[in-house]
């Protein structure tokens, strides 16, 4: 084992010097008091055997909510037990993010390519890192609860950004749809994706009382599958934030966008 230390300089930092310091082929991440379930490492080096030139290697998760609740995600139609390469990471995570941190492996090389987490962000910097990874590189993936998320470890909370613009991810998701070099479907696919990303902000805008910032959110966004969730907020927007207080509790709700068509959804 190599302990390395250095000055608080933020997530992203401590976690390029621990990927620069190792001598591993395969970086893992444990943050705060999240857990890895007995299972994980023979999972991720199962999928490392089977699918050699992945990008990241990831497993499911279940979240350990406030007060000891389990919160069981679920990644599109992905059936619980399924092993393979996604087939659209953006797709299987139009609810929440299929990747956790600490429930996935990437091989150092990865990093090589498509460089370190970005310096000076305070949120969405991992996002970013799996967006990054997913544009270059197939996902492979276990759907099995391999790893335990630990809401309230670190004092997580349900911080909004100063600006959706800003975020790390979001700026380079916008990039890539920019640089017209996408196949269609992954276009297609990253569009919605950023919708869903989206909206989630904009309801969390909304809840908070920030009506105005919440709907000129909702007003940019582009999409075609939630185009009814983002009319519906939209209206809800006009609405005085006490009468929407049946909603503030159900935090899930601002970051669940599982669409209910039949398309395949990973």
């Amino acid at each position: 084992m190599k302990i390395v230390s250095q000055e608080n300089q933020g997530v992203s930092s401590t976690r390029n010097l621990g990927i620069e310091n190792s001598s591993s082929d395969l970086i893992a991440f444990l943050d705060a008091d999240d857990e890895w379930k007995p299972g994980f490492l023979k999972a991720i080096l199962s999928l490392r055997k089977r699918y050699p030139d992945a990008g990241a290697y990831g497993t499911s998760y279940e979240i350990l909510l406030r007060g000891g609740r389990v919160y069981h995600p679920k990644f599109g139609r992905i059936p619980y037990g399924w092993e393979g390469i996604l087939s659209s990471y953006f797709r299987a995570s139009f609810g929440l993010h299929v990747l956790h941190t600490s429930a996935v492996v990437i091989p150092k090389r990865i990093f090589e390519e498509v460089g370190g987490f970005p310096i000076g962000e305070k949120l969405g910097e991992d996002l970013d890192m799996w967006l990054r990874i997913a544009l270059r590189f197939p996902i492979a993936y276990s759907n099995v609860e391999q790893s335990v998320y630990h809401q309230d470890a670190g004092n997580r909370t349900d911080v909004l950004p100063v600006s959706v613009d800003r975020l790390p991810y979001l700026k380079r998701a916008e990039q890539a749809l920019r640089s017209g070099i996408l196949p269609e479907n992954i276009r297609d696919d990253l569009i919605e994706y950023v919708a869903t990303r989206k909206i989630g902000y904009a309801i969390g805008f909304i809840l908070k009382s920030n009506h105005k910032v919440g709907r000129k959110i909702l007003e940019e966004i582009e999409t075609k599958r939630f185009a009814s969730r983002k009319k519906l907020w939209l209206m809800l927007s006009y609405i005085p934030t006490i009468f929407l207080g049946g909603l503030r509790s159900g935090k899930r709700y601002i970051v669940s966008f599982i669409d209910s068509g039949k398309k395949k959804l990973f």
